[in-house]
C-alpha cells in the first residue's frame, strides 16, 4: 500500500469512527430524554392527587376556621342573653315580682 492511500483509509475509518460515536450519542441522548418523560409521566397523576389533597385540606382549614368564628359570635350571644336574663331577674326581685320561668343555670 502506498503512504497516500493508508492515509486516505485512516481517514474514512476516523470518518467512520466519528460518525458511529455521534450515532451513539444522539442514541443515549434519546434514551435518557425518553427515560425521563417517562418518569414525569408516571408521576403526574401522583403529583395531581397530592395537590387535591393539599387543596382539600386547605379548605376543611377554612371551613374550621369560619365555623369557629361563628361558634365564638354564638357564644358571646348566648352570655349576652344570659347576662341580661340575670339583670332582669335582679331587678324583678327588688320590685318583687315572681319570675314565671324557672331560673336557667348557667354553665
Amino acid at each position: 500500500m502506498t503512504p497516500l492511500t493508508r492515509a486516505a483509509m485512516n481517514e474514512d475509518i476516523k470518518i467512520y469512527i466519528d460518525q458511529r460515536d455521534t450515532m451513539v450519542e444522539q442514541r443515549i441522548k434519546l434514551w435518557i430524554l425518553s427515560s425521563l418523560v417517562a418518569q414525569v409521566v408516571a408521576l403526574a397523576p401522583i403529583i395531581f392527587f397530592l395537590g387535591g389533597i393539599y387543596q382539600n385540606a386547605n379548605q376543611s382549614l377554612d371551613l374550621l376556621k369560619s365555623q369557629k368564628l361563628v361558634s365564638e359570635a354564638m357564644l358571646i350571644r348566648v352570655q349576652a342573653i344570659e347576662d341580661r336574663q340575670r339583670e332582669m331577674r335582679a331587678w324583678a326581685k327588688t320590685k318583687g315580682f315572681v319570675p314565671f320561668t324557672p331560673e336557667i343555670p348557667v354553665k
